[in-house]
């Protein structure tokens, strides 16, 4: 199926990115040639999204459109899809988030909401909590490695000291042109800046009663402007970011509205689901098992 085959493309992905011939990855060449198929019928064009036929009509060769289509195929899906897991996932896990963000849903959606209406920008820019929410559980999940190069040679001086017995900090050179690769796990697991951080924390982002968003400090008391790096930074920074965060909480809203939604009783026992590990490093992470939940249509009174 359609599914199976983005799949396919999924794990592929990551080392075609490495470098890896496409000989080498039958699968994923299979998956690329029957998106490229689906995409040159005019059949299928027609019925597409209308940013879809935007970058069709590009003027550009056919190789070049085929290569758009599916990387927005591909980036609007392999990060939202999981963003949308794990939103849901630790909300759930967490019946007084849950409860909370439910209030804020029927407060902003009123109490009968058209099940067929999208939610406006101006709506889900109401749904505070939900949106903090996100944030919360993408920082948690986001496990991207960033890569750039020195401009100019650096001087890393660790302020923990090695278990030598001089006790003195060593000090490290970084030559201008050196390839660094940053796990930003590193800076979103900080207990400095986020007070338990691998607690997941719904209203972590969420502005106080004032309206004034949270500040948050470095370790060494520094203000840090952007305290999450969930969709990359500067030049990596991803483009379908606001994208991902409207979709995903509108989708979650509407589920919210419409359904009594829980956790199973075993699934309520039972750990986080581990990562896909095959899939980490460019994102959000995916979870390696199914998590089964109730769904009940929603009774209001």
């Amino acid at each position: 199926g359609i599914i199976d085959t983005f799949r396919d493309l999924n794990y592929g992905l990551p080392l075609a990115f490495g470098g890896y011939p496409r000989f080498l990855l039958p699968k994923y060449k299979a998956a690329l040639e029957r998106f490229e198929g689906m995409f040159s019928n005019p059949q299928f064009m027609q019925n597409s999204s209308d940013l879809l036929k935007i970058y069709y009509n590009l003027d550009a060769t056919w190789n070049a459109r085929m290569k758009t289509a599916i990387m927005v195929l591909w980036g609007s899906n392999a990060n939202s899809t999981p963003g949308v897991f794990w939103l849901l996932y630790y909300i759930l896990k967490d019946r007084k988030a849950y409860e909370s963000i439910r209030r804020e849903v029927d407060r902003v959606l009123g109490s009968t909401p058209d099940p067929d209406a999208p939610l406006s920008v101006s709506q889900v820019d109401e749904l505070h909590e939900t949106q903090s929410a996100f944030k919360e559980a993408c920082r948690m999940q986001f496990a991207a490695f960033t890569v750039f190069d020195l401009e100019d040679d650096f001087v890393v001086q660790p302020k923990m000291k090695e278990r030598k017995k001089s006790g003195k900090p060593s000090k490290f050179l970084l030559q201008k042109g050196t390839r660094i690769m940053g796990y930003v796990g590193v800076h979103h697991d900080d207990g400095a800046i986020f007070e338990n951080p691998r607690q997941f924390q719904w209203k972590r982002f969420a502005p106080d009663e004032n309206g004034e968003p949270p500040q948050f400090f470095d370790r060494n008391g520094r203000r840090l402007l952007s305290p999450t790096y969930e969709f990359g930074a500067g030049t990596h920074l991803c483009p379908g970011r606001r994208f991902i965060r409207y979709i995903a909480c509108s989708y979650v809203a509407k589920l919210i509205s419409q359904f009594d939604i829980r956790l199973t009783e075993k699934e309520m026992s039972l750990p986080q689901p581990d990562i896909d590990r095959e899939l980490i490093g460019l994102g959000l992470t995916t979870p390696a098992r199914e998590v089964f939940m109730e769904v009940r249509p929603r009774t209001k009174n």
